[in-house]
């Protein structure tokens, strides 16, 4: 993976030079990346930052023993284990992508509504291992094919929850720095690092205690964005209406069962 993203980022770097020479335009980066691969995956961070990163990801200055709720805890897997030693990825840490079919069947498994999918991913705590690796999670074009965007959400709607997101959690205090909005959003559009544990080790050096929450949230918005679009073809205004019929349904249920039990509690009475 690490061979095929540096690559893939050579190959991005000419391109942007010849641009740059072409048109003769000079631009000063706002932060030179460099590679790591201090958590056996090469990943890349702000150069500014690696010290840090290093540290904090068990240095001689920050030993991991020391930080059992802190650290650690952040970048531990947000996946769910395998089921069975049979079912585990023949590579560590090696997770396989679906096709579209596949992961129809696993959302249509899960849940026979668009509404009461929502309501089980919500509750998630940890990731479900069939829908750990969305391939292309960010839809960069005008097209409204099937074929070519019906596993995909458009990135104006990742843009906007991203920033929903982060202004409400992270940012409270502080203006929102799109520049990360913009990081994350190439992560997403970078097949092999579509995954949640790697987003974690991504962002940690940025949303440091935040950052687990945070791919979980944002990783139960793509399923649910990708499963309205592939396994049950509607839109989120009838999602809508569907969990506040499933809402009614619920508090009348819960109502019926509470009078029930009063009656029965008359009924030992006399």
């Amino acid at each position: 993976m690490g061979e095929a993203y540096a690559a893939y980022a050579s190959a991005l770097a000419q391109r942007m030079a010849q641009f740059l020479r072409a048109t003769r335009l000079r631009v000063k980066p706002s932060a030179d990346f460099v590679s790591c691969a201090c958590a056996g995956r090469e990943h890349f961070v702000p150069a500014s930052a690696l010290d840090a990163h290093l540290k904090a990801l068990g240095g001689d200055d920050a030993p991991a023993e020391e930080d059992d709720d802190g650290v650690q805890s952040v970048l531990q897997s947000l996946l769910e284990p395998p089921a069975s030693p049979d079912d585990a990825p023949d590579t560590e840490g090696e997770i396989q992508v679906v096709s579209r079919q596949q992961l129809v069947k696993e959302m249509a498994e899960l849940a026979p509504t668009a509404a009461e999918f929502y309501t089980i991913v919500q509750k998630w705590q940890r990731i479900p291992r069939a829908f750990a690796h969305l391939a292309a999670s960010i839809d960069n074009s005008n097209c409204s094919s099937p074929n070519n965007v019906a596993m995909a959400v458009p990135k104006q709607s990742v843009q906007g929850w991203l920033i929903a997101e982060l202004s409400r959690t992270v940012f409270q205090d502080e203006p929102l720095d799109m520049e990360l909005v913009d990081y994350v959003v190439g992560l997403l559009e970078h097949p092999e690092f579509c995954q949640p544990d790697l987003l974690i080790l991504e962002l940690h050096e940025f949303l440091g205690q935040d950052t687990k929450r945070f791919v979980l949230a944002l990783w139960k918005f793509l399923v649910i964005e990708i499963a309205l679009r592939i396994a049950f073809n509607t839109t989120k205004d009838t999602l809508e209406k569907q969990l506040r019929v499933k809402r009614e349904q619920d508090a009348a249920d819960q109502a019926e069962r509470m009078l029930e039990t009063l009656r029965a509690t008359e009924k030992m009475r006399t």
